[in-house]
């Protein structure tokens, strides 16, 4: 019972944790919002040396990170969106590299980055 109350609870505190860093809007507010789509892994990586580790097999990750989008928010905006929708951020089973093969909700996917990584990107994402 014990082991199953740890379960149930980890991925509660993990939501609560996120909502902590996530600001959100009305539903007014969306009417008017512009949103940019991004598949994290195949929209920036964080560095040049790091362009196509997939090595054009679109089956496995392809190197895309929370730090290279957060440097494109700039070009995102500049396209006149104002709202980004990024794909799921937890944990995946092999090449889920869409994020819809979830294994674990209570981690984030270290092939986009690291908790810090996706803070960075929400705190710098709603400054803009």
């Amino acid at each position: 019972l014990r082991a199953l109350r740890k379960i149930m609870i980890l991925p509660l505190f993990w939501l609560l944790h996120i909502s902590f860093i996530c600001q959100a809007a009305s539903p007014d507010d969306w009417k008017s919002r512009s949103i940019y789509q991004v598949l994290t892994d195949r929209f920036a990586t964080d560095n040049s040396a790091n362009d196509d580790t997939c090595g054009g097999d679109l089956s496995k990750y392809c190197g895309g990170t929370f730090k290279g989008l957060e440097n494109k928010l700039d070009y995102i905006s500049g396209m006149g969106f104002d709202a980004i929708w990024i794909s799921p951020v937890v944990k995946q089973i092999g090449d889920g590299y869409h994020g819809y093969w979830a294994s674990d909700l209570t981690a984030i996917n270290d092939h986009f980055g690291s908790m810090e990584d996706l803070q960075s990107l929400v705190k710098t994402a709603h400054s803009k």
